[in-house]
């Protein structure tokens, strides 16, 4: 132990798992976790988004971070999220880049309007994304910083 830090050790296998497990969430490009586009994006979130709208996205691609970031509360705030009913209906619509009734009742329900596409890279390996939704008449491109992009859900 570390005269100075007392409880810590500075030998072994700690300060090389820290440094390892740190990397995954340093804000840094490329980031699997949240790089500076998508901070820079979320950053801008209050000039788009009213204080007190949920935001859906990938907790796994950063979108979570809204929350810690850009003081509004995600769909998903971690990814140990319980999934209800609404958000395996509202995740669903967001694959599909469609929304039905059951989509637009589940996103009333959970007071849902706009969505973070933070594409396929994820704090834990490749995600799925959000592909459909760039070509999708159903959301509104509202702003972009490089490939992270904030979306306006328009078909409810």
């Amino acid at each position: 132990r570390s005269a100075d830090r007392p409880g810590r050790s500075d030998v072994g296998a700690h300060p090389r798992a820290a440094e390892w497990a740190a990397g995954a969430y340093r804000a840094t490009a490329p980031a699997p976790l949240l790089d500076p586009e998508e901070l820079a994006l979320i950053g801008r979130i209050g000039e788009h988004v009213p204080a007190g709208e949920t935001i859906a996205g990938d907790p796994f691609t950063g979108a979570a971070l809204v929350y810690a970031f850009g003081d509004r509360p995600a769909l998903m705030p971690h990814t140990l999220t319980e999934i209800t009913p609404e958000i395996e209906t509202i995740n669903e619509a967001l694959v599909a880049g469609t929304f039905d009734a059951s989509a637009c009742a589940a996103l009333e329900e959970e007071g849902v309007r706009f969505v973070l596409d933070f594409g396929t890279t994820g704090v834990h390996g490749p995600r799925a994304g959000l592909p459909l939704l760039e070509s999708s008449g159903d959301v509104v491109l509202v702003d972009r910083e490089g490939a992270a992009r904030l979306y306006e859900i328009t078909a409810c």
